[in-house]
């Protein structure tokens, strides 16, 4: 609360649960401060299997924000990435999950993409191919190294392939 009474500007708080604890105590502030937050897919039980699982957390979690008074402009959704080494079947549940938070409960989109490739060599190349599928999925925005040439040209690349950059002006304009 202090922060959000000294920020100039709108803030986003990350994050909030499914956990009714959390929710009851960052939705409030959310409201009181006209602050976006970050909605994790997940609640006391943890990280759900399967996309739908997931979806009815961020449901919850909508609702709530509704009966707390926070517009469903100030939220999107983190279906949450999770390690390919680790979990290889969850990877296509959270890709699934991002095109239904965007489809369903018409919420703006983001992932940590990194994380997908925990514990693998080479991570750039699964990192960039994650990317690419999690846009194609509707992926909104991504937590990434923009640093990393490949994940920046995947990113251009993706945002014409996805009518997201229109009349490729943005990918022109790199390679001028």
């Amino acid at each position: 609360e202090g922060a959000l009474v000294a920020l100039a500007g709108k803030p986003l708080l990350n994050s909030c649960t499914g956990s009714d604890e959390k929710m009851d105590a960052v939705l409030p502030l959310a409201a009181r401060f006209g602050a976006g937050v970050v909605c994790l897919a997940l609640d006391d039980s943890g990280i759900k299997a399967t996309a739908e699982g997931r979806i009815n957390v961020l449901r919850k979690i909508v609702d709530a924000a509704d009966r707390h008074g926070v517009p469903r402009e100030n939220l999107i959704a983190d279906c949450l990435t999770l390690a390919v080494s680790a979990e290889q079947e969850r990877v296509p549940e959270t890709l699934r999950a991002v095109e239904a938070a965007s489809k369903e409960l018409g919420l703006p989109t983001i992932l940590g993409v990194s994380n997908v490739s925990h514990g693998l060599s080479d991570r750039g190349v699964l990192n960039a191919s994650f990317l690419a599928m999690a846009m194609e999925r509707g992926l909104d925005a991504a937590i990434m190294n923009p640093l990393d040439a490949s994940m920046m040209a995947t990113l251009r690349a993706s945002s014409v392939l996805t009518l997201r950059d229109r009349d490729s002006a943005g990918y022109i304009r790199e390679h001028l």
